[in-house]
C-alpha cells in the first residue's frame, strides 16, 4: 500500500514523506500538512508517545527513552493505562513515565528523564 499523507491524502510517488518526529505513526506530504494537522493529531500524537516511553521503560530501551525524554508533553504526559504484566491488573488513572518507572524499578530511565538533555 503506498504512503499518503494523513492530512490531505496525497499519494504522489515523488513526495518525501516524513514521519511525525514525535510517535513516528503518521506521514506528512508538506510542513504546511503538518502544522495544519496539529491540532486533531495532538492528543494522539502525546498518548502514543507516552505508551512507547512505558514501553520502552519495561524493556530498558535506553535510546528511545532518550529520544521521548526530548519532549516535554511526553514526559508530563498523563494516561489511563493498564499494566499487561500485573496479575489482577486494573486501569490506573493519570499514570505517569515517574509512576512506571518507580513500578518497574528503573532507575536508571528515571536518571534519564529527570536529567535536563544538552539539546535544550
Amino acid at each position: 500500500m503506498p504512503m499518503s499523507c494523513i492530512a490531505c491524502g496525497d499519494t504522489a510517488s515523488e513526495i518525501s514523506f516524513k514521519n511525525c518526529s514525535v510517535c513516528r505513526s503518521v506521514q506528512y506530504c508538506s510542513v504546511e500538512c503538518q502544522k495544519g494537522h496539529w491540532p486533531s493529531h495532538k492528543g494522539f500524537c502525546t498518548k502514543t508517545s507516552v505508551l512507547a516511553l512505558f514501553h520502552a521503560i519495561q524493556t530498558n530501551g535506553t535510546a528511545e527513552i532518550k529520544r521521548l525524554a526530548k519532549t516535554k508533553r511526553v514526559v508530563n504526559g498523563k494516561v489511563d493505562y493498564t499494566p499487561t504484566d500485573w496479575e489482577n491488573a486494573h486501569e490506573m488513572k493519570k499514570w505517569t513515565l515517574l509512576h512506571e518507572c518507580i513500578r518497574k524499578n528503573n532507575s536508571q530511565a528515571m536518571q534519564i528523564v529527570l536529567t535536563p538533555s544538552d539539546t535544550g
